[in-house]
């Protein structure tokens, strides 16, 4: 939402590498913070710095400016073969507004232009239906599955999307 309360449409969001500037730093902190209170906590902020300040792992996020309130984030991992899309995180505020898929797309579009390999590889759980249906609707398909990969026991579907082709979507 803007600071009117008004849903801020993927439209007018853009998409930035993170770069650690304090100001970066903050928000990927309060990401950090809300990613703990989660059905699945991931990295602390210490955590995800550390990563971060590695070669192999990248962050975009999502806002209308660079220095603006972010309205998303997404962590890969990259390697020779694949990007490894470690987490995908949109706040409450700002879901079903078609961030999670800009921020998709902007991926798939690095990995087949700029990234050592266009195939994307994540995780998800079968019973988050609303990232699945994401997922499949941007063309990854499932692969695999790793049993009771997850704390409470739930099974993680592996999805790979071989990055030849990258949906047009209208935004």
């Amino acid at each position: 939402m803007d600071r009117d309360g008004g849903v801020i449409p993927a439209a007018v969001v853009g998409i930035f590498p993170y770069a650690g500037t304090p100001e970066q730093d903050l928000q990927l902190g309060q990401c950090a913070a809300a990613w703990q209170e989660g059905q699945q906590p991931f990295w602390s902020l210490s955590e995800t710095q550390s990563m971060l300040a590695g070669d192999s792992c990248r962050a975009f996020f999502a806002a209308t400016s660079e220095d603006a309130q972010w309205h998303g984030v997404v962590l890969v991992e990259v390697t020779a073969e694949w990007s490894d899309l470690l987490y995908l995180y949109v706040p409450q505020a700002h879901r079903r507004n078609g961030i999670a898929r800009l921020l998709l797309l902007h991926l798939l579009e690095r990995a087949r232009g700029e990234l050592p390999s266009p195939a994307v590889i994540l995780e998800v759980r079968p019973s988050n239906l609303a990232a699945w249906s994401l997922y499949l609707s941007l063309g990854f398909v499932e692969v695999g599955r790793r049993k009771a990969y997850y704390s409470n026991g739930e099974d993680a579907l592996v999805l790979k999307h071989l990055g030849y082709e990258v949906p047009w979507v209208r935004r």
